[in-house]
C-alpha cells in the first residue's frame, strides 16, 4: 500500500468544483461553498458524486491506479502544517498493527508551507526546514524499518518515502539534503523543485473564472502524479 500525506493539495481540495461547475453550479454558488468550508476549517466533500470526482482526479488516486497499488490518504485536514503531517504518519503506523491489509510499502509526503508552523530553529529558514524534514523522514523510516510491519509487507524496490514540495524553499532543501527521496516536478521537459513553480494555468481559478481557488485543477494533478510515478519507477 502507498500512503499519501500532505495538506489540502494531497487531499485534492477543490477538484469537486470542476464537477459541480459542469453540472450547472454558478460561480457564486461555488464561492458560497468555499466560504462554508473555510468557516468550518474543513475539507467537506459535499455529495457522493462530487466527492468521487475529487478522489478520482486527485494525484494519490492517479498514481495508485497507474501503478496498480492500493493506497490510503492520511491527510485529514485542510491547511495542514508539517506537525500535523507528522502526527498523521504516526497515526498510520498504528493502523499497520491492526491488519495485514494496512501494511505500507512506501510513503509519498507532500511538504506544505513551513511558515504554517511556529517553530523556528536557530533563526535560520534552511535549518528550520531541515529539522521538519528530518522529523518526517525519521517517522517514515520508523514504519518501513519496523520488524512487525516489514514482515507483513510485500518486498519492493521503493524507498521508505519520497517527498515533493509545494514551496520552492523546502524543495531546494529536499533536493540538496535528501536527493534519493526528492521528487522533482517534471513539466514541458523541465525539472522544478516545487509545484508552485508550474501552477500558473493549472489552478482551479484558471479554469473556473471568478473562483478564487488556487488549488490545482485536474490537469495540474496529472502533472504531479506523472512526476511521482516517474520517481517511483526509478
Amino acid at each position: 500500500m502507498i500512503l499519501f500525506v500532505g495538506c489540502s493539495y494531497t487531499w485534492g481540495s477543490g477538484l469537486q468544483y470542476e464537477y459541480l461547475y459542469d453540472k450547472g453550479w454558478s460561480v457564486d454558488k461555488l464561492k458560497d461553498d468555499m466560504d462554508r468550508n473555510i468557516a468550518k476549517d474543513s475539507i467537506d466533500p459535499l455529495d457522493y458524486k462530487a466527492d468521487e470526482y475529487r478522489k478520482q482526479h486527485s494525484w494519490p488516486n492517479l498514481v495508485a491506479k497507474k501503478l496498480n497499488k492500493p493506497y490510503r490518504v492520511g491527510t485529514t485536514k485542510s491547511a495542514s502544517n508539517l506537525n500535523q503531517i507528522l502526527k498523521s504518519i504516526k497515526h498510520e503506523k498504528e493502523l499497520c498493527y491492526s491488519s495485514k491489509s494496512n501494511q505500507i510499502d512506501t510513503i509519498v509526503v507532500q511538504f506544505t508551507d513551513w511558515t504554517r508552523d511556529d517553530l523556528i530553529v536557530e533563526d535560520s529558514i534552511d535549518k528550520t526546514i531541515e529539522y521538519h524534514i528530518k522529523q518526517i523522514a525519521d517517522s517514515c523510516d520508523d514504519i518501513i524499518n519496523d520488524e512487525t510491519i516489514s514482515n507483513n509487507s510485500y518486498s519492493n524496490s521503493y524507498p521508505a518515502w519520497i517527498g515533493l514540495s509545494w514551496r520552492k524553499d523546502i524543495g531546494n532543501v529536499l533536493k540538496e539534503k535528501y536527493s534519493e527521496n526528492f521528487t522533482p516536478i517534471h513539466h514541458n521537459n523541465k525539472e522544478y523543485t516545487s509545484f508552485s513553480q508550474i501552477d500558473k494555468g493549472y489552478r482551479l481559478c484558471d479554469t473556473i473564472k471568478g473562483l478564487n481557488d488556487k488549488h490545482l485543477n485536474s490537469q495540474g494533478c496529472k502533472i504531479i502524479s506523472d512526476s511521482i510515478i516517474r520517481k517511483l519507477k526509478q
